[in-house]
Order: C-alpha cells, then sequence, then structure tokens
C-alpha cells in the first residue's frame, strides 16, 4: 500500500471513519507514518487514531517512536491550554484599551473540532482583527510603545512572552485586484456580524458564514505563499462537518468564491476532503473536481505545513531579497495553468506591497 493511503487511513481512524488499518502496518511503516504526521502538523491528532487501533495492530511499533509520539501530543495538549488562555486575555486587554478584536483561525477554529481531538490540533501564533483598520492598529501599536512592522494585512505586536500575535487590520486579501476589491467589498458587509459573534466559551470568532469564504481564502493563500499543509484542510473538514449547512447556504458561498474565482479551487479542495478524510458528498460545498484535487493534494504532500519540507524553495533560504523574490515568483508559476489571474498578479503585488510597507516606516 502506497504510504499517503495508509496515512490517511490514520487520519480517518482518529476522526472516526475507520476502525482498523486495511494492512498491518510494519515497523518502517510506523516510522513513515510518524514523519508525514509531523510534516503535515497533524501529529496529536493521528496519535489519538493510535489509541482508538486494536490492540493487535499496534505491535509492530517501536516503544521509543510512541513515547516520542506520546510526549509531542502531551506538549501540543499543554500549548493548547496556553494559547486558549492568551485568546482570551487577549481579547480583554483588547477590550480594557477600548478595541475589538475578532479571533481568526487558530484557536477559535479549534473549539470546532470535535471534544476528542479539539486540544490535539497543533496551535500556531494568534490572529486577531482589530475593529477600525489600519487606523486603529497604528494607534495600538502607541500605545503598547511598539514599534509597527506591517504586512498587507497584520501587524507583529508583543502581547506576551510565549505567544506571537499577528493583528489584523483586514482578515485576507487577494492579488487578483478585481476579485480583491470584490473581497474587500463583501469583508466590510460582514464586518458587524463578526464582532457581535460569540463562541460557547464567549471568545469572539467569525460566523459560519464568514468562515465558510475566508478559510478557504486563506487556504488558497497558502498555496501562493508557504504552503499547504493538512492541518488547514482538516479545519476546513471540521468546519464542515461541525453545522449542518443548508443548500441556501452552500449556494451563498458558492457565489461569493465565484465572484472571488475561487470556485476551481473549492471543488479541488472538496477531492481532496473526500480523498483524506472521507468527507461525504452530502457535507460538500460544490461537485469535487479531481483534476485540481490532485494537484492540491500532491502540493499538500511535497510542500507540508507552512511548506517547511518543500526542497523547492530550499534555494530560497540565504539567498538575497532581490534572489528570494525572483524564486518565489517561478515557483509561483507552477500555478499559471489552474489559476491564472492570481498568478500572473502576483509579482505585480508583491512588489506593490514592498513599495507600500516602506513607505509605512
Amino acid at each position: 500500500m502506497p504510504s499517503n493511503l495508509l496515512f490517511f487511513e490514520l487520519v480517518q481512524i482518529a476522526i472516526g471513519k475507520k476502525e482498523r488499518f486495511s494492512k498491518q502496518p510494519s515497523k518502517s511503516d510506523w516510522q513513515m507514518l510518524y514523519d508525514i504526521a509531523r510534516k503535515q502538523a497533524l501529529i496529536g491528532i493521528c496519535f489519538h487514531g493510535i489509541k482508538r487501533l486494536p490492540q493487535e495492530q499496534t505491535t509492530n511499533m517501536p516503544l521509543p517512536l510512541k513515547m516520542q509520539w506520546l510526549a509531542l501530543t502531551a506538549s501540543i495538549q499543554k500549548r493548547n491550554e496556553i494559547m486558549n488562555r492568551r485568546c482570551f486575555q487577549l481579547q480583554k486587554r483588547l477590550e480594557d484599551a477600548g478595541y475589538s478584536g475578532c479571533i481568526l483561525k487558530g484557536q477559535g477554529i479549534a473549539a470546532i473540532y470535535t471534544e476528542s481531538l479539539s486540544n490535539l490540533r497543533q496551535s500556531g501564533d494568534i490572529d486577531i482583527w482589530v475593529k477600525g483598520g489600519l487606523d486603529s492598529i497604528i494607534t495600538l501599536a502607541k500605545k503598547l510603545n511598539q514599534r509597527t512592522i506591517l504586512t498587507e494585512q497584520h501587524a507583529d505586536l508583543r502581547f506576551f512572552e510565549d505567544a506571537e500575535v499577528e493583528a489584523h487590520f483586514i482578515p485576507t486579501m487577494l492579488k487578483n485586484p478585481i476579485a480583491n476589491k470584490r473581497l474587500q467589498r463583501w469583508i466590510k458587509q460582514q464586518e458587524y456580524a463578526q464582532f457581535a459573534n460569540h463562541n460557547r466559551d464567549e471568545l469572539c470568532v467569525p460566523t459560519l458564514q464568514f468562515n465558510l469564504v475566508y478559510l478557504m481564502i486563506h487556504t488558497y493563500r497558502h498555496i501562493f505563499g508557504e504552503g499547504i499543509g493538512l492541518r488547514q484542510v482538516m479545519d476546513y473538514y471540521m468546519l464542515l462537518c461541525s453545522h449542518s449547512i443548508d443548500e441556501k447556504l452552500k449556494a451563498n458561498t458558492i457565489r461569493c468564491l465565484q465572484s472571488f474565482n475561487l470556485h476551481k479551487f473549492a471543488a479541488g479542495l472538496m477531492w481532496v476532503l473526500k480523498e483524506v478524510f472521507q468527507l461525504s458528498n452530502e457535507s460538500m460545498l460544490c461537485p469535487p473536481n479531481k483534476k485540481h484535487g490532485q494537484f492540491i493534494l500532491n502540493e499538500i504532500m511535497i510542500a507540508g505545513n507552512m511548506g517547511h519540507y518543500d526542497k523547492r524553495l530550499i534555494a530560497m533560504q540565504n539567498a538575497s531579497k532581490l534572489k528570494r523574490f525572483c524564486l518565489i515568483n517561478i515557483h509561483t508559476f507552477r500555478l499559471l495553468k489552474y489559476y491564472p489571474a492570481e498568478t500572473l498578479f502576483a509579482p505585480i503585488i508583491r512588489m506593490w506591497v514592498w513599495i507600500w510597507r516602506k513607505k509605512q516606516v
């Protein structure tokens, strides 16, 4: 059995779609499964799958590997406890300072995972959308006596020693300016509902309607940047499974994604969700597209979480800024066949962002 298929089976066992492997994993299989789980930032999720297996299917798993896997899973759980506290503390600090903040992805998405998996999702930094746009971010940074180091959508602000915070003045953007203009108009229309929405833990998080579009764009952006990992794809799977999504909301979401030129990517992602997570046809936003799906899945398995394992990007690590700019744009042009408009505008917008950031200093 190909290694990826065995790994997909482990993921399906973890989420309750399967009860056991279709074949007994060998000692080398277990090392391979661990390596892919780490590459895709699914260490904790996959360890839950191991615990669900019949005992006879884990007999070939080396004890040192099992203990290493267990230790990493425990650290993920501990990290999630810290990040959950930091999200509430951050929200409170912003409120006390007169700002409204909405937690994007991260711990807000972890909360919609099933109870057995929510504290096993590998956390990153904290992304928070601060109401009031760029002016609010600049004012906030001054209040904190911090220098504002901006990207095209957020500033890195220091609130905690043990958790990085990205304060967003816009939640996301696209490189195609026509699609991005539509996107920013849609975000403005959705803004009030997001800052008024709280989950069962009283954390301000986006609505289902917003996340169906926002998380799709977030995943799409990763393929143009660092690279997609299965952690991001699993977030979307959990989003689709966490609610009963009626046909009207599905149609509205697809209409939105079509206006942003993301409908083919969305169809490809549905194929990936079916292949890896066994998502049912009834839960899909739209019919799957195998051609786009195979391309996306291949990118996922090559690049891993945040593209940290993408050998195609090794040359960028110690390159000059100019060389990195050239290399990332050359790398982006592999997407021309699938997403031509976003690909063609990518180098222009990267240059524009660089100039804009220089002006903000």
